[in-house]
């Protein structure tokens, strides 16, 4: 972990960066742990949040937009494997 020097003398913990509040594309999927592909994939399906134009220039996407999108996303249940018994299936 990284320290940095107080006037005291000790060494108190650096701060990480902060988020910004609206990201670029590429800052937005990276956000979201998406590949460049993903990215497109759902944009172009709509299933992302809607991005927002602040100066009339490049697109950006609310950080809290995305997290609460990433925060609804359902879990994925595993498939069922055809032809295998399951623990507790008595074979």
């Amino acid at each position: 972990m990284r320290t940095k020097a107080t006037t005291e003398g000790t060494t108190a913990p650096e701060a990480k960066p902060a988020v910004p509040l609206l990201l670029s594309q590429r800052e937005a999927a990276a956000y979201l742990g998406l590949s460049r592909a993903a990215w497109y994939r759902l944009r172009a399906a709509g299933a992302l949040p809607l991005p927002v134009r602040p100066t009339g220039g490049d697109l950006r996407w609310r950080r809290l937009d995305l997290e609460e999108w990433a925060a609804n996303l359902r879990s994925v249940k595993r498939p069922r494997r055809v032809g295998v018994a399951a623990e507790g299936d008595g074979e």
